[in-house]
């Protein structure tokens, strides 16, 4: 999990269970300090990975159609890279984007930025795709 904040992310609910599973976990502040690069590097190998993506991990000053808006969430352009660097990572077999409310969305600008950063992210993946395709033997 990455890019929890709030004051309630630590005690109870999904951070309790998360922690109860052994999910690896990163406050936004810790993914901000440490770079993206470096918590990818810390997620655990496997042979595939699915990627969710709750729109509320951005700054509620950009994406405000969310049912948890908690200041101290990531840029659009610091979600990139963070998505980048997931994408590096291995096999992605998929990914969803949750969380918009449309209720609150008056003029669109969430739904607009969460489709902006799927059409990123699938850059992404089919970057380190092709880089794969051209190494195999």
């Amino acid at each position: 999990m990455l890019g929890l904040r709030g004051l309630a992310h630590g005690n109870g609910g999904v951070a309790s269970d998360a922690r109860a599973n052994n999910a690896t976990m990163f406050s936004a502040s810790q993914v901000m300090k440490m770079g993206p690069t470096a918590v990818a590097a810390r997620i655990p190998a496997a042979d595939a990975y699915y990627v969710t993506i709750d729109i509320d991990v951005l700054d509620p000053s950009i994406a405000p159609a969310t049912g948890t808006p908690v200041p101290g969430g990531f840029s659009y352009y610091q979600m990139c890279e963070l998505l980048d660097a997931l994408a590096s990572k291995g096999r992605l077999v998929g990914f969803d984007i949750t969380e918009v409310s449309p209720p609150y969305d008056h003029n669109n600008e969430t739904s607009l930025l969460a489709s902006y950063l799927g059409l990123r992210f699938l850059e992404s993946i089919y970057k380190y795709r092709a880089q794969d395709l051209r190494k195999a033997p």
